[in-house]
């Protein structure tokens, strides 16, 4: 759909004061933090109090490990409440303390949750099926933690309408280092999954201190915009959302969608107002601002002063779209906005879909996989269908999902033509998403790369990988154990003997069950290509690969290794060869209605590959190599 955009970006000294955010201040602090009372230091008083003397620290909570909290402290008092005790008592109208725990489930992830009126934790509820059953029984704010895999990243952020309701926010970013630098590509990545899964999520950024440096070990905050430091306010302001994650600690951003601030859900918008307003001082620049949506990247700008401005008119394609903005400065410091959400109010949605193989040619059969949720109070039954750009129907599904649920949907389809390009996804008449498939030309080829056995250089082919993808054919590598799946589809299979890699002679024999699928792949019209080499492998397994060929009805054998050197034969530069009985470097024959290349040695390294392009060319129709970046 053409898009008529109105941006606007003034290099400027402005007033930020949108209408949408009169009546909010702008506080700065900390929601992740620990001490003595579980695995950190010191007292949460002593906490509190030292964070009101930071600069930029606003508010702090202290969010001690849980399965701490069946220790009493050493004069008797529950930890629970003394450190309830300790936040009312060491609030001010200019500092706020917050009380709250940790969930830690290692595999699982971990969440905090902030002034609940008790706690759990791993051993009451050890999954994040009856963690979030709790956190939805106690109605209580929560946030995601730091979803790395190191420490789990909630089973791939699989969504829970009923947890969404009170799980909030989530990290961005997470440390206590003293430079500062917590926003990781790998937790970014991860909350944009989140997004993409259906979460509403406030973006925030954590110190998880467990040294005596609470809001001092950086200037990474969490920033709220809340009518004021009172407990309730700032709660409230974070229930809804209206944050963002920062490394810098008085960067002022706006962000709004159609008069709403960011963390708000605009519903059934024809069109989204998006407005982002960025102010630094005058020493600390912006170098570059990215605005993202579901799809990925929507608008990139380069940026030199330290003010922003941004404002586009964008019209609403889907029933489900959220846009969030990505900041950075010139000395490195990021900055990541809460997303604005537009959806319908049908409150029926579908998330993220895929489709497998995404590139393909026609006749080929895809899957599409996806997640549709119903956040209606009431069952409901819809249909899913699939079209194309034109209309035509690809696949439909008729559902019933239940009361605030979700339902994963696979559905299957054959592409007939390049017009299957651009994948429409409706929800009755809804559309829901867009998802592009790669359609190659009816003559172009699939090519199997065997990956299975340790095969020789298979950590240099990338120039033959690279080349063939440019010549519009597709290659991709069989891994762990060949399946007659692998051959679905396939033209060609290209068999490297095994190398010098790996530990296990075992893994590099070629059993006879898949002496039996490469049989029956020739057998059917497919085209195999063996690829000898230069170095030493045992009996066992060269008489392995010899079978193979024995099986083929081949006259030819596999002997010792002639050379491991670089050597032109016959116009074929190989990596390296060895002796074959019966033939000279190459031997071509066939075997039912399939075709079979065998060579003594390896052209197709990253080492030679280059000096092979007539091979190519004659092989494959290949006339131009691909050398890729590294």
């Amino acid at each position: 759909m053409k898009r008529f955009l109105l941006i606007i970006i003034a290099l400027l000294v402005i007033s930020l004061a949108y209408g949408q955010f009169e009546g909010f201040n702008l506080y700065f602090g900390n929601l992740h933090s620990h001490t003595s009372y579980s695995d950190g230091q010191e007292t949460p008083e002593y906490a509190y109090d030292f964070a009101k003397a930071v600069p930029q620290m606003d508010f702090l909570a202290v969010t001690d490990h849980a399965h701490y909290f069946e220790q009493v402290l050493s004069d008797g008092r529950d930890k629970f409440e003394a450190m309830k005790k300790a936040a009312r008592e060491n609030s001010s109208g200019t500092f706020l303390s917050i009380a709250g725990f940790e969930w830690t489930a290692t595999g699982w992830g971990h969440i905090n949750v902030y002034e609940a009126p008790d706690w759990t934790d791993r051993n009451k509820s050890p999954n994040l099926d009856t963690f979030y059953s709790w956190i939805e029984s106690k109605k209580v704010l929560a946030q995601f933690n730091h979803p790395i895999t190191m420490f789990g990243i909630f089973d791939d952020f699989k969504y829970y309408p009923k947890a969404d309701k009170y799980i909030n926010l989530v990290e961005v970013g997470n440390g206590n280092w003293s430079l500062g630098d917590t926003i990781s590509p790998e937790m970014f990545n991860a909350v944009r999954l989140a997004l993409a899964n259906g979460w509403h999520l406030g973006i925030t950024v954590g110190q998880d201190n467990h040294k005596a440096n609470w809001g001092a070990a950086n200037d990474s905050r969490t920033a709220i915009y809340s009518p004021s430091l009172k407990l309730e306010d700032i709660l409230n302001s974070l229930m809804k959302r209206r944050t963002y994650g920062t490394e810098d600690n008085d960067i002022i951003v706006e962000f709004s969608g159609n008069g709403k601030p960011l963390g708000s859900i605009v519903y059934d918008a024809n069109s989204l107002n998006l407005h982002l307003k960025v102010k630094e001082t005058e020493d600390d620049p912006i170098e570059k601002v990215v605005i993202y949506s579901k799809y990925g990247i929507y608008k990139s700008f380069d940026a030199t002063s330290n003010i922003f401005e941004y404002s586009e008119e964008i019209p609403v394609e889907s029933s489900y779209e959220f846009f969030f903005a990505y900041i950075l400065e010139a000395d490195g410091q990021e900055i990541v906005t809460t997303p604005i959400w537009v959806q319908s109010s049908s409150n029926k949605y579908l998330y993220n879909p895929s489709i497998y193989p995404a590139n393909v040619k026609p006749g080929e059969t895809v899957l599409a996989k996806f997640v549709v949720s119903n956040l209606n109070d009431s069952c409901e039954c819809f249909t899913v269908y699939l079209k194309n750009t034109e209309g035509k129907l690809l696949a439909s599904k008729e559902l019933s999902v239940g009361p605030l649920s979700v339902e994963e949907v696979m559905l299957n389809f054959t592409v007939q033509s390049e017009k299957d390009n651009v994948v429409l996804f409706y929800l009755d008449e809804e559309l829901a998403f867009r998802s592009g498939l790669t359609i190659r030309a009816g003559s172009s080829l699939n090519i199997l790369l065997d990956k299975t056995h340790d095969n020789f250089s298979m950590n240099s082919r990338e120039i033959l990988k690279a080349t063939i993808n440019n010549a519009g054919h597709k290659i991709v590598e069989a891994e762990r154990m060949l399946r007659p799946a692998d051959f679905n589809n396939k033209d060609i299979f290209i068999l490297p003997l095994p190398g010098t890699e790996g530990f296990f002679e075992k893994l590099k024999i070629l059993q006879k069950p898949h002496q039996a699928i490469i049989k029956n792949f020739v057998a059917n019209g497919g085209t195999l290509i063996v690829l000898g080499n230069g170095v030493p492998i045992s009996q066992k397994i060269k008489d392995s690969y010899n079978d193979l060929l024995k099986v083929l009805e081949l006259p030819i054998t596999f002997r010792e290794p002639v050379s491991s050197d670089v050597e032109e034969i016959s116009g074929i530069t190989f990596d390296g060869y060895r002796e074959l009985v019966g033939a000279g470097s190459v031997y071509e024959g066939t075997y039912e209605k399939g075709r079979i290349l065998i060579f003594a040695g390896d052209p197709f390294t990253d080492k030679v590959i280059e000096e092979n392009k007539k091979l190519l060319d004659e092989l494959l129709g290949i006339e131009k190599i691909v050398v890729p970046e590294t």
